[in-house]
């Protein structure tokens, strides 16, 4: 009993010095209570907080496609490549420009995979050439054009004309036209008797590391669409950027009123020239026109595709 009322004073008075402190506002800042709290279980349950994680949003990997808006026909086409683009036509490549977009990477192994674009392996080379083929070939089924064909012999003038402008430092950035001398000897070296650059398409990027496979496919994706769109660099939002198909022309066979064939294709062969910090990309395309067409007596030689 005695314990009891004790107690019970000790908890009136210890009441009423609170109240106090708190009414008069007396309280020593310096004190800092201490609690401590004697475990008398020895149960097995385990209180645990939770941290609540932000969750990751899983990366998304996709197929890159071109598309071609409905005002991108290929009779307005050919009137570009003769420079008399209709107004229609370049409202068309503007909204291509815009529409189309490297969103997304294709494979996970693609953003893990660091590469020389100069010094591939075949595997990698070969997978290169076939995703630039895939998306020309997506590009001209717009048009109802027939696909083109990846060629061993066309890759064989394709690696040859890297080489010639590797060995002669050329660039896609040098002033003028393409190395015509280069590619001519190539071409002949193959087989392929040609006099000027019939078969080169040709972009490029500058990079001062070595780059993802991701990376090289959105360079080469970018590369197209200036191509295809006549896109010619700056704001993508002013006609006067929109100025040369002479390589949508030849990507999409069609060469003006001279050469108007829906039935042409190409032989198709991908390769990547360096000099310095420069990065050459060559979209080599030897036409039906040369090997079983018109031009075959004059141009075909020992060639084969």
């Amino acid at each position: 009993m005695m314990k009891s009322c004790n107690r019970k004073i000790f908890l009136v008075l210890l009441s009423v010095i609170t109240i106090g402190i708190v009414e008069f506002g007396v309280v020593d800042k310096s004190f800092t209570p201490i609690v401590q709290v004697e475990a008398k279980s020895k149960s097995k349950k385990k209180v645990r907080v939770k941290h609540h994680k932000k969750k990751r949003k899983e990366k998304v990997y996709s197929l890159a496609t071109i598309k071609l808006p409905a005002g991108y026909t290929y009779d307005r086409l050919t009137n570009a490549y003769e420079n008399k683009p209709s107004k229609e036509f370049i409202q068309a490549c503007m909204l291509g420009v815009k529409q189309n977009e490297f969103k997304h990477s294709e494979s996970a192994s693609d953003d893990k995979t660091k590469i020389d674009p100069t010094k591939m392996t075949r595997k990698q080379s070969d997978e290169i050439t076939s995703y630039t083929l895939r998306l020309i070939n997506e590009a001209r089924s717009y048009l109802n054009l027939k696909s083109w064909i990846k060629s061993e012999g066309t890759q064989r003038i394709a690696d040859d004309i890297a080489q010639e402008y590797t060995k002669n430092k050329k660039s896609v950035f040098d002033p003028g036209d393409h190395y015509i001398e280069g590619i001519v000897r190539a071409a002949k070296k193959n087989g392929l008797n040609i006099d000027n650059n019939y078969i080169e398409d040709l972009t490029g990027f500058e990079s001062t590391k070595k780059m993802t496979i991701s990376e090289l496919k959105s360079e080469i994706y970018d590369g197209l669409i200036e191509m295809i769109f006549g896109y010619d660099g700056g704001d993508y939002s002013k006609k006067s950027c929109y100025t040369e198909w002479l390589h949508a022309g030849n990507l999409l066979s069609n060469a003006g009123h001279e050469i108007n064939e829906h039935d042409e294709y190409s032989y198709f062969g991908l390769s990547i020239s360096r000099r310095g910090d420069e990065y050459s990309v060559h979209y080599i395309g030897i036409s039906s026109f040369f090997v079983t067409g018109e031009g075959a007596r004059e141009a075909i030689g020992s060639f084969k595709p």
